[in-house]
């Protein structure tokens, strides 16, 4: 075998042991054949078992907008805007073309539309895609018995979950999960669609006044806040102050969890992240004096919240927490120019280990439908559609 093909053969095994993913970037970026090696699916499969997914930048409803230098995602990003065939304006899915994104995980983005007809319906057409690849799946509708068994008062979602332990063995690349979680008037449920089965179930929780353990005295339970997921959980900020719903990713099980509203301080905007060696972290940013800070508080081993630094923002521009990753806070910046024309804003990453802050991106009109981009997409599909 002559030599060249022998080193093509080995270089997979080279760029796995790589120390980080933006090496693994860089690599890609030197020459053809290395992007070749380290873009093939055994590689990057090998790959993301042994690395935390990288931030490789924002997607929203202008495109990919990758991490810029001297952020130390720039590598991995630019890696994947100049990858050939991508396509983030998702010309590639079905007509017609009133996809809105609802959410990304592990390279893939979840879009979803209005059905046809009746602009009010309680669930809509849902996709998964590989914007890289340009493949999606196109997600059947919740089957009727199934909604009917359980009336929604509202829903909440649809949004990317990852899939069970039992299905990222069998299909390591290709698994994930789709949940919808709504407010009935007894309790919560999770609609979820499996990738591996093709087909939607429910998952309930207790009754409302079991789950909270009092009678509360609200119409078809409590109103949730945003969604947060840290270490298999994703949680939800409930109107019963301090009480925050918790839907576990591998259980399918709810339940109930106290953070005192004096964990984050008083926070004009929240988010829960891992803090590392299985502690909660949550950042609160709050308003005062005129400026903004982002207090950093940690559940210790006691259970108490204790707050660990608080870190002030640069003066004149308004910021907002737009999510969080392994490693990282990320935020949005304004120019505080009380404009009510939509202006550019730039996205910033905050380092949960170091504390550092450092510039991703610059975004159009607000940052309206960003999402937080990570980890290179696997395959979803060996073939185009469903």
């Amino acid at each position: 075998m002559p030599m060249p093909a022998i080193i093509d053969d080995l270089l997979p095994e080279f760029f796995i042991r790589l120390p980080t993913p933006e090496d693994l970037a860089r690599v890609a970026a030197t020459c053809a054949s290395f992007r070749q090696a380290a873009t093939d699916r055994a590689c990057t499969r090998e790959f993301r078992r042994l690395h935390a997914p990288p931030l490789l930048g924002i997607v929203d409803g202008a495109g990919f907008h990758p991490a810029l230098p001297p952020h130390p995602s720039a590598p991995a990003g630019s890696a994947l805007a100049n990858a050939p065939g991508k396509d983030f304006s998702f010309s590639f899915l079905p007509a017609p073309n009133r996809w809105v994104m609802k959410d990304a995980r592990d390279g893939r983005v979840l879009l979803d539309r209005a059905p046809e007809g009746d602009k009010d319906a309680e669930f809509t057409e849902v996709v998964v895609c590989d914007p890289l690849h340009r493949r999606y799946l196109l997600l059947p509708p919740v089957p009727q018995d199934l909604a009917k068994a359980n009336p929604v008062c509202m829903a909440y979602g649809p949004f990317l979950a990852p899939p069970s332990d039992e299905e990222a063995a069998e299909a390591p690349d290709t698994s994930f999960r789709v949940m919808w979680t709504a407010r009935c008037e007894a309790n919560m449920v999770a609609f979820v669609f499996s990738s591996s089965s093709g087909q939607w179930r429910v998952v309930a929780s207790q009754s409302w006044s079991d789950l909270f353990a009092v009678d509360i005295e609200l119409s078809w339970g409590p109103c949730l806040g945003g969604r947060h997921y840290a270490y298999g959980l994703f949680y939800w900020e409930t109107s019963c102050r301090g009480m925050w719903l918790v839907l576990d990713a591998r259980t399918m099980g709810f339940s109930l969890v106290d953070i005192p509203c004096t964990a984050g301080g008083a926070g004009l905007d929240t988010t829960i992240v891992e803090a590392g060696e299985g502690r909660l972290g949550m950042f609160a940013l709050a308003f005062v004096g005129g400026v903004y800070y982002l207090h950093y508080t940690i559940r210790e081993a006691d259970n108490q919240w204790k707050l660990k630094q608080t870190v002030s923002l640069r003066y004149g521009y308004w910021y907002c927490i737009l999510g969080a990753t392994d490693a990282y806070l990320l935020l949005l910046k304004h120019p505080d120019n009380r404009s009510s024309e939509p202006a550019d804003c730039e996205c910033l990453s905050l380092d949960i280990k170091t504390m550092r802050l450092e510039r991703v991106c610059s975004l159009k009109q607000w940052g309206i439908d960003a999402q937080i981009y990570t980890n290179f997409p696997p395959s979803l599909l060996s073939s185009p559609t469903i």
